[in-house]
């Protein structure tokens, strides 16, 4: 992970199947990824994977929050897929690949350092299989306490917030940045501060070799096969 050019599976292997499954996570890992970056919220007593906190139908809009878990897994988020439960994914995963969980919501950072230090102590699981990032920066502070040795993301998707001042805060290892964000003088500022640049979301091979040719550390994707293609 200190050298390699990272290519993230982004929300599973998204650009086949449904987002955040684990239809979508079997493809990327089917595809050759060797890391999967996933969305979760705590909901109702339960880690969901799933990106947006309001769900669109055509009577309005309804906030997960306020929704049993139980009903969430009536919802069919396409090809019949459920939304899964982190355990499910580490579950489904199994050691063949490594996750990057994205903390979506406030309160994700505790239960989700739980369900880690679980799969790592009883299930095989190694702290350097994961990597957690989020824009929720209080999420991030909480991860850093209670799993010191955690590699740490900080997302971007502007210059506004002082971000190498948190990054150094937090003890973060990779600013998650835009694509649109990238430049070589952005990339030398960071690794003058030993910080990768993970860029999202990366999907034409155009693209792909231009954020590898600025110096970038990996990047997501959609399309993994891709990412691999060009990076192997």
């Amino acid at each position: 992970m200190d050298k390699e050019f990272l290519c993230i599976a982004h929300r599973g292997a998204m650009g086949h199947e449904p987002e955040n499954t684990l239809l979508a996570i079997e493809k990327a890992i089917t595809l050759g990824a060797l890391w999967v970056e996933i969305d979760v919220h705590y909901v109702d007593n339960h880690l969901v994977v799933i990106h947006d906190e309001k769900l669109h139908f055509p009577t309005g809009e309804i906030d997960i929050k306020q929704q049993s878990f139980a009903w969430l897994r009536t919802l069919d988020v396409g090809k019949g897929q459920k939304i899964p439960t982190l355990s499910e994914v580490l579950d489904l995963i199994k050691g063949r690949a490594h996750l990057n969980i994205e903390l979506k919501g406030d309160n994700t950072a505790q239960p989700v350092c739980d369900v880690i230090t679980e799969y790592c102590t009883k299930y095989g699981w190694k702290y350097t299989d994961f990597f957690i990032s989020s824009f929720k920066y209080a999420e991030l502070a909480k991860t850093r306490a209670l799993l010191p040795t955690m590699n740490i993301g900080i997302l971007l998707d502007n210059f506004t917030a002082p971000y190498f001042e948190q990054a150094k805060m937090l003890k973060a290892k990779f600013l998650n940045v835009n694509q649109e964000m990238v430049t070589a003088d952005f990339i030398q500022q960071a690794a003058t501060k030993n910080l990768r640049v993970l860029v999202y979301t990366v999907n034409s091979c155009e693209d792909m070799l231009k954020m590898k040719n600025l110096g970038v550390s990996g990047i997501f994707t959609n399309f993994p096969e891709k990412c691999l293609k060009m990076s192997g």
